[in-house]
């Protein structure tokens, strides 16, 4: 068997002159052919020869994978590699190892040239024992671990304070420890309680390795749980296969647990973010390359994670790819943030709009990383757009109007109003913060009436009023307001409120004016009715008196000479008989006179027609009615048709008693949207400027004025008269 003599020689020449050598062949799997009398006496091996025992058994467990890697990395190799051993020589004893392979005949195990030394010297390991000897509790109570020393059977040897604070216990209590485990309240990391056995130092006493980094959980109060790291490791004397002690650190894990669940937790807040937030969210490198993005941001352009890695800008439709680029390399310039909107056409055709924004992200790495975030408003955009543009063209249509108004947000207090308001009322309206500016002014007899229309308007959602009030202006002068709101409501609540003012002082005066007019009006027509009243009951009692009384009396004469035995009985009886027929017959005339036919059942030209009759009877002058399509004249409501008929009565009657006519002609005709009555004779006539107007005239004019109608009178000496009549009618009518 040979190795590289050259350098194994240099190499021993080195180390002998200060080191303790150890010489050793194995094959591959650990099996011993050859140990030097230095590695023997190490080892404190009694009784058969160690050759053909496992050199794996006399290395530390936890440097006995170590090693074996080393074995396996030099099978083929020429040259050595170097590896450090813990041995169980004695305490802290630390060697380094180089491990040469050897030539060797064919089908046979590869077999290594160990040569290890100690990495303390003898001197220093010496020390190290004196000092562990003399100084033991002082070094182990200034640690900042637990530590505790177990014999074989888990009995503790010895432990300090550390220890007994992290286990919630006494140190009287772990040192007689009988019932210690049984009150400790144990749990692994999945919540499930620990059994004795199952402990770490008690699974190291059983099995000869080490327990490392076991985590477990002690109740230190009724809800409070403290994290501790075990490390234990079983100690070996002599080459006993079976450890007769096993030494446990204890590590108080608690916060560094705490502090990775709230990492866990972020994580999880941050995974669950990214995940449904609508933002396209990345992070690339100073190369573009792409470190992150969001599950969005790969939905949205049909990607999956196996883009990480890859150019972003290959990630985005080509379209956008400059603007994202020179946003990046604007912001990797500056270090400051960028802000921008990008608006493209993509596959589908259609213009979308992005909100972009990109910023360095400091203190991760050394590199410069960027990170971005984008979202599609297109929607958002185009309607933000158009409600530009609609609030242009009403601020547009504010100022042009001549409508005074004012716009209130509810909730933030910012008013807008309009030159017209300033000019109206006097005082400007776009420095209040609420509506107390516009109640304040309102006369205090209305206030109250305002403030609780516009609680009510809010309580039962409604979208607008409106209402009249006094409101005091820059004059300190109260002027007559008619306001319309508008209510605009957000989730149930008002969120902005529109006024228009109007002034309308000079109509409520004119109003009054027009009250005043109408009430001395009425009172005229009273006046006037009441006189006619007056009049006609005159008239009545100057035909009964005048008239049908002197009949009478002349019937009270005749009886008064009629005697049995008298001549000319008879003519005096036929005479008497004469007298009162006459009577009874100005009676019966003057009654007609005085009640209206049944126009409702006959109609207007019946009743007319009736009229004319009986005029025509009288037989003192011929009288003729003409009148147009009788269906319309019927279709006037029963007013205006007792109106017309009683306008004939008066005017005949006038004639009858006046004009000495000899012809009369009335005419009643529908033409559009009026009645027109005409009433013409060829009697003597009246100088219409000197005659004063009687009582018929009167009554005349009276009921034509009632229905907004017209009269116009044309007479003159000699000439005769005709009266025209036009009263609007209820229904349009053909001119046809």
């Amino acid at each position: 068997m040979k190795t590289n003599e050259i350098n194994l020689t240099e190499r021993i020449d080195q180390l002998s002159q200060d080191k303790t050598l150890y010489l050793s062949v194995i094959d591959e799997s650990g099996k011993i052919y050859f140990l030097n009398a230095a590695l023997y006496k190490a080892l404190q091996i009694t009784g058969d020869s160690p050759v053909g025992r496992n050199f794996h058994d006399f290395i530390h467990p936890k440097t006995r994978d170590s090693f074996k890697v080393s074995l396996k990395k030099q099978m083929g190799k020429s040259g050595s590699i170097s590896t450090e051993l813990q041995m169980p020589f004695q305490a802290g004893h630390w060697t380094k190892w180089e491990i040469s392979r050897l030539e060797q005949e064919r089908e046979k195990p590869s077999k290594f040239l160990c040569l290890g030394y100690n990495i303390a010297a003898d001197k220093q390991l010496k020390n190290f024992g004196r000092i562990t000897e003399k100084n033991y509790q002082a070094i182990v109570e200034e640690l900042n671990i637990g530590l505790i020393f177990q014999d074989n059977k888990g009995g503790v040897i010895a432990a300090n304070q550390k220890a007994a604070t992290f286990l919630n216990t006494t140190m009287e209590e772990l040192y007689t420890q009988k019932q210690l485990y049984a009150k400790l309240h144990i749990e692994n990391e999945d919540g499930e309680p620990v059994a004795y056995r199952n402990a770490p130092f008690m699974k190291a006493l059983e099995t000869g390795q080490t327990q490392s980094n076991v985590e477990m959980n002690i109740r230190v109060q009724k809800d409070t749980w403290r994290t501790l790291l075990f490390n234990s490791q079983p100690l070996f004397e002599k080459n006993q296969a079976s450890p007769f002690a096993v030494a446990t650190s204890i590590l108080d894990i608690s916060k560094e647990k705490q502090l990775v669940q709230e990492v866990k937790n972020r994580e999880i807040l941050f995974s669950s973010f990214m995940k449904y937030s609508p933002y396209f969210t990345w992070i690339i490198d100073g190369h573009a390359k792409l470190l992150f993005a969001n599950e969005s941001l790969l939905k949205y352009f049909h990607k999956s994670e196996s883009v990480i890695g890859e150019n972003v800008l290959e990630l985005v439709p080509a379209s956008i790819s400059d603007s994202v680029y020179q946003s990046h390399q604007w912001v990797a310039k500056t270090g400051q943030p960028h802000h921008g909107i990008i608006k493209t056409k993509l596959a589908d055709g259609k213009e979308h709009v992005f909100q972009l924004t990109v910023f360095p992200i400091l203190g991760l790495s050394s590199t410069p990383l960027l990170g971005g975030k984008a979202i599609d408003i297109t929607q958002s955009y185009h309607t933000r757009q158009q409600v530009k543009k609609v609030n242009e063209r009403l601020l547009f249509i504010n100022k042009a109007s001549s409508e005074a108004m004012w716009d209130l947000n509810l909730k933030t207090g910012e008013i807008y109003s309009n030159e017209a308001l300033n000019r109206l009322i006097g005082v400007n309206a776009n420095n209040p913060s609420n509506l107390d500016w516009w109640l304040d002014r309102i006369h205090p007899e209305d206030r109250c009436k305002i403030q609780q229309r516009i609680r009510l308007v809010f309580d039962k959602k409604e979208k607008s009023w409106e209402d009249e009030y006094r409101f005091l202006c820059a004059d300190d002068h109260y002027k007559m307001i008619h306001s319309r709101g508008f209510v605009i409501y957000e989730l149930g609540e008002p969120h902005r409120m529109m006024v228009s003012f109007q002034d309308i002082s000079e109509i409520k005066e004119l109003e009054v004016r027009l009250s005043e007019q109408k009430l001395k009006q009425q009172k005229e027509n009273a006046e006037t009715i009441i006189n006619s009243q007056q009049e006609e009951r005159t008239r009545i009692g100057h035909e009964l008196h005048d008239n049908v009384n002197q009949i009478l009396a002349t019937a009270q004469l005749y009886l008064s000479m009629i005697h049995p035995k008298g001549k000319d009985q008879n003519d005096i009886k036929v005479k008497t008989s004469d007298a009162i027929i006459m009577a009874i017959e100005e009676i019966r005339k003057l009654s007609k006179e005085m009640v209206m036919p049944n126009l409702t059942r006959e109609g207007l030209v019946a009743g007319i027609t009736n009229l004319v009759k009986d005029l025509e009877f009288i037989g003192l002058f011929h009288i003729s009615f003409v009148h147009s399509d009788k269906c319309r004249i019927e279709s006037l409501n029963q007013h205006k048709k007792i109106t017309l008929f009683r306008i004939i009565q008066e005017q005949t009657k006038n004639i009858t008693k006046y004009s000495a006519a000899k012809n009369v002609e009335i005419s009643l005709n529908c033409c559009h949207q009026f009645i027109q009555l005409k009433i013409s004779d060829d009697g003597v006539g009246f100088d219409t400027t000197k005659t004063r107007q009687g009582i018929g005239l009167s009554n005349i004019y009276e009921r034509t004025r009632l229905y907004q109608g017209e009269v116009s009178l044309q007479s003159s000496p000699g000439k005769g008269c005709v009266l025209h009549v036009k009263i609007p009618v209820d229904f349009p009518i053909d001119a046809s």
